[in-house]
């Protein structure tokens, strides 16, 4: 079955970008993870009896046109009973990318794939991390 030219022709009026696929510019990628991360404000800190989770950075991970993959640093700490320790690692979050309506690129639905830290609670995971980073998020982060 061929494509038909008319609806080709429209798609390419309404989408401009669709066209060429091209991947997002590194500069982009890096205001939309810097926009994030004031977002979410490190260190931001979560309390809870003996557990203190602390959001401490966030970084570029990898991207395409599609998807987004933060590195965002986390701090574990066991602050009473015995022992008390501390351990950090990173959180591999992914963000789906799309167009915004100002010409900017906006990320949405945050997903935490991994979770890379030792020696913590097994509360400590994907789906926990998920709900606590986007308590913190407005919904959407766009850049330019």
């Amino acid at each position: 079955m061929r494509p038909n030219p008319l609806v080709l022709a429209l798609l390419l009026l309404l989408l401009p970008g669709a066209a060429s696929a091209d991947p997002m510019p590194q500069p982009l990628a890096r205001a939309l993870v810097r926009d994030l991360e004031e977002m979410l404000e490190p260190p931001a800190k979560m309390h809870g009896g003996t557990h203190r989770v602390t959001l401490e950075s966030v970084e570029l991970g990898s991207f395409d046109d599609k998807q987004l993959v933060a590195h965002m640093r986390l701090r574990y700490q066991k602050t009473k009973g015995f022992p008390k320790y501390s351990t950090s690692g990173l959180v591999h979050a992914r963000f789906r990318i799309y167009p915004g309506t100002n010409g900017e690129m906006c990320l949405a639905d945050l997903a935490v794939d991994k979770v890379d830290l030792n020696r913590v609670p097994d509360w400590l995971d994907g789906p926990w991390a998920t709900k606590w980073l986007s308590g913190k998020l407005p919904g959407e982060v766009c850049a330019k």
